[in-house]
């Protein structure tokens, strides 16, 4: 692949990260802002720093999923001649 490419879908990926990262942060926000018993619910039904998906809907975990996956891999070639992502970290 072209280092251009790598260039632009980096690029891409970094914007669309700090995007999801920035919604992220926003959704913790609405949930801290949340009255007592439905805080205590939305804290205690993720993990710690997942919070944020009481307010999430499906579309949005994939997309951030998808985003994670995609910075934290590389496109390569499989063994049929097919880009595809591969996890590097």
């Amino acid at each position: 692949m072209s280092r251009e490419l790598n260039a632009v879908l980096a690029e891409l990926i970094g914007s669309a990260r700090a995007i999801v990262d920035r919604e992220v942060r926003v959704m913790e926000d609405a949930v801290m802002r949340l009255e007592r018993a439905e805080r205590s619910a939305a804290l205690n039904r993720w993990p710690e720093g997942e919070r944020w998906r009481e307010l999430a809907n499906d579309d949005f975990v994939r997309l951030k999923r998808s985003v994670d996956y995609l910075y934290e891999g590389e496109i390569a070639r499989d063994a049929a001649g097919r880009q595809v992502v591969r996890l590097t970290r």
